[in-house]
């Protein structure tokens, strides 16, 4: 079996508004995973998962700043470049 593996997930141009909704879905989707993580870990553990925490900490700060370059970018009725890979490795 490989033990890597890797994908070009985006690739391609969007207008303003386009590039607006997707980026902030995948920040949204990576910021409640870490919110309910932290939550599991309440319910289960009864503490919090500092990582996740921080994690999605970080991620709202990136969004804000990301969030004004996009909005900027759309009063300038400008298109966006988008390109984002994943690259998976098994770890034994």
């Amino acid at each position: 079996m490989d033990q890597t593996k890797s994908t070009q997930l985006i690739n391609s141009t969007f207008d303003s508004a386009e590039a607006k909704e997707l980026v902030m879905d995948l920040l949204n989707t990576k910021i409640n995973f870490h919110k309910l993580k932290n939550f599991s870990s309440n319910v289960r553990f009864g503490r919090d998962d500092q990582y996740s925490l921080k994690r999605a900490a970080h991620l709202e700060l990136e969004q804000l700043e990301l969030l004004r370059f996009l909005e900027e970018a759309y009063t300038k009725n400008l298109t966006i470049e988008i390109n984002s890979s994943i690259h998976l490795k098994i770890i034994d």
